[in-house]
């Protein structure tokens, strides 16, 4: 009997200690918004989120109202479902609310990313350089160029180079931008080594698309990843990306490449200097892919009260219909646009070179 007491009492701790990691002690503090924990400890709603997210945040919303917390695979997440009060938000103090805290543990999450101390300090500076004022210029340049590449070149030759190729509109943006802004960031293929200028545009088009459907399969994984809640077998495939991606945009690799952005450069060097490991550099190099991504894009999820493409806005989003977009064999020397060209409800800015013509259709799906 004495032996059997401590031995009840151990397994009593170890029991209340349990519950206590799960969060089954967790309740609401004076200030916050309403807790939901679910049925399942530690778990929460993971299942019915993971299941449909949309229905989810909406069975919440009508239950808790615009803000509310819920579990999900043992974090805590607040969800503000009225955009008219992320300004609000946005302006709390960093002592209430540090953005940066929050970014390094998702960087290393979705990326497997380590930040470095004082890192988003040279980040803010690196981007005022490169991204803005003359640096800015430079990089334009060099995003027109690869856009005329991408846009202005059939694919097929004599009387196929003007046939119309019709796409979902915002499917079309989304490929196009995605793939020159990798290409403006990392770099072209080296024209010495593809024989000949031509050869490496070609190139540039055929890789820049692989690696666009290589990086949609990601981005689809992305929020269940940013949440933690991705099943087994979906987090191999996420992984088995992550590392495909971390030996494309390898140091190594980018460094064979022409026309590298200074503003990539400038954080390679920024990196070596500082004596990060070659491997959290690579990862550093699939982070700064993400800029590329267009607003909305992310995990190809229409958010609560958002259908088609979810561009940014409050209120619904009306779906956009497809574009249909004459190509040419050859790009004009003159990268400066002539106009641009508004339609229906979602704005689709064209940038034709000088004594070219481009026309962009859109029409409404009913």
């Amino acid at each position: 009997m004495h032996v059997l007491l401590p031995v009840l009492l151990a397994i009593l701790a170890c029991l209340l200690g349990g519950l206590y990691l799960l969060g089954a002690f967790r309740r609401r503090r004076p200030g916050e918004p309403p807790l939901d924990k679910g049925p399942m400890p530690w778990l929460g709603h993971v299942l019915e989120f993971r299941r449909d997210t949309s229905k989810f945040l909406q069975r919440m919303k009508k239950k808790h109202g615009d803000i509310f917390t819920v579990q999900l695979g043992g974090f805590y997440f607040t969800f503000i479902m009225d955009p008219l009060s992320f300004g609000a938000v946005v302006k709390e103090s960093r002592g209430k609310l540090d953005f940066f805290k929050f970014a390094e543990q998702l960087v290393a999450r979705v990326f497997g990313y380590m930040a470095m101390e004082n890192e988003h300090k040279h980040m803010q500076l690196s981007s005022n350089k490169h991204l803005m004022g003359d640096g800015l210029v430079v990089m334009t340049q060099a995003m027109m160029g690869n856009l005329q590449n991408l846009m202005l070149y059939s694919l097929g030759q004599g009387d196929n180079q003007k046939t119309w190729k019709e796409e979902a509109l915002f499917n079309y943006c989304y490929n196009i931008l995605f793939r020159a802004g990798y290409l403006t960031l990392f770099g072209n293929e080296v024209a010495c080594s593809s024989k000949s200028p031509e050869k490496a545009e070609e190139l540039d088009r055929v890789t820049s698309n692989e690696l666009f459907y290589k990086f949609q399969k990601y981005d689809k994984l992305f929020p269940d990843l940013a949440y933690g809640v991705l099943p087994p077998r979906e987090k191999m495939e996420a992984e088995r990306l992550k590392r495909l991606f971390w030996d494309k945009f390898s140091v190594e690799n980018v460094n064979k490449r022409e026309n590298v952005s200074g503003w990539i450069l400038e954080h390679q060097q920024f990196r070596e200097e500082n004596g990060v490991e070659k491997s959290m550099q690579d990862r550093f190099m699939f982070l700064l892919l993400w800029p590329l991504i267009p607003y909305g894009a992310t995990g190809n999820r229409s958010l609560p009260g958002n259908t088609g493409c979810k561009a940014g806005g409050g209120g619904d989003t009306p779906r956009t219909g497809r574009q249909s977009v004459a190509r040419y064999p050859k790009r004009n020397s003159n990268p400066r646009p002539t106009r641009q060209q508004d339609c229906g409800p979602t704005h689709c800015a064209t940038a034709p070179p000088l004594k070219k013509t481009f026309e962009g259709k859109c029409t409404e799906n009913n």
